[in-house]
């Protein structure tokens, strides 16, 4: 159907979750308000390890959470900023981000 800004959304929001639920988990505090997700893996960098090139990464999965859902944002139409060989870079990316599970003991 290429809805690719539909799968930039959603893993997006796959990561910020899980992000989420390593603070609630590891830090036993209600996860801040935002869709930042460097700002949300500073709040567990200590008890996370991610590479470099990980974090990096998810400073530029950041914009996807608005780019792909509003016009405005995204300065056009998203569907035509998320490509899918874009897609399936951020996939390749976000799934070796597996860390968080193993510490939450999944």
């Amino acid at each position: 159907m290429d809805n690719y800004h539909v799968t930039a959304f959603y893993l997006h929001s796959a990561v910020e979750k899980a992000l989420k639920a390593a603070m609630i988990a590891l830090r036993r505090k209600a996860p801040l308000k935002t869709h930042n997700l460097k700002r949300l893996y500073s709040e567990v960098a200590d008890r996370i390890s991610l590479t470099e090139k990980q974090v990096d990464f998810l400073g530029e999965l950041t914009p996807a959470s608005q780019i792909s859902r509003y016009v405005d944002v995204a300065l056009g139409i998203p569907r035509d900023v998320y490509s899918r060989r874009l897609v399936t870079r951020y996939l390749a990316m976000a799934v070796p981000i597996k860390s968080i599970r193993r510490v939450l003991g999944g």
